[in-house]
C-alpha cells in the first residue's frame, strides 16, 4: 500500500454562533449533517485513516468527532495547534514528520492552507473540479510516492464534495 494523504477541510461553521474567537467558532447545523455525512461516504468506501492530525479549533474538532461516531472505530487523533490557520509551508512542515511508508493520514483543517496543500502536490489539471475551490467538509485523497510531501508528486485518487454524495445512509 502506498502512503496516502487525505485532506478534509472542516464542515461548514457557524458566523453567528457569538464565538468569542475565530478558533472557537462551532459547527452550524448544516456541518452537523455535512460531517456524518462525510464520515458514513468515507466508512463505505473504506476509507478510513490510520491516524487523524486534526486542528484544535472548535469548527474541525467537531468536524472529527463527527467522523470518529459514525466509524465506531478506535482511531488515533492528534490534535495540533500548528494546523489552525496554517500557510502552506506550515502545513507541510506539520504534516511531514506525521507520514509514514504505507499509512493514510487524515488531516482536518482550514482554507486556504488546505486548497493550497492539494494544489502543491497534485498537478492543477488533474481533475477538472479542482479549479472549483476547497468548499467546506471537501476530501481530497491523495497517493504519495513516498511520505514526502514535494510539490506535483501527488497524484489524486479522488476529490469528494459532500454536497455532491448521493449515497444511501
Amino acid at each position: 500500500m502506498s502512503t496516502q494523504l487525505m485532506l478534509l477541510r472542516h464542515a461548514k461553521s457557524d458566523w453567528h454562533s457569538g464565538a468569542g474567537t475565530d478558533h472557537a467558532r462551532p459547527l452550524n447545523d448544516r456541518g452537523r449533517r455535512a460531517a456524518p455525512k462525510m464520515g458514513r461516504f468515507m466508512l463505505q468506501q473504506h476509507l478510513l485513516p490510520d491516524v487523524i492530525a486534526c486542528s484544535t479549533a472548535t469548527r474541525t474538532r467537531e468536524t472529527c468527532q463527527a467522523l470518529l461516531n459514525v466509524w465506531s472505530q478506535d482511531i488515533p487523533v492528534e490534535y495540533v495547534d500548528e494546523i489552525y490557520d496554517a500557510t502552506l509551508e506550515q502545513l507541510i512542515e506539520t504534516v511531514t514528520p506525521r507520514l509514514a511508508e504505507g499509512t493514510r493520514l487524515l488531516v482536518i483543517g482550514h482554507n486556504p492552507g488546505m486548497e493550497q496543500l492539494l494544489h502543491y502536490l497534485v498537478p492543477t489539471d488533474a481533475h477538472p473540479a479542482l479549479a472549483r475551490g476547497y468548499p467546506t467538509c471537501t476530501l481530497a485523497q491523495i497517493a504519495l510516492a513516498q511520505p514526502a510531501l514535494q510539490a506535483g508528486t501527488g497524484r489524486l485518487l479522488r476529490l469528494e464534495f459532500v454536497k455532491q454524495l448521493n449515497f444511501a445512509a
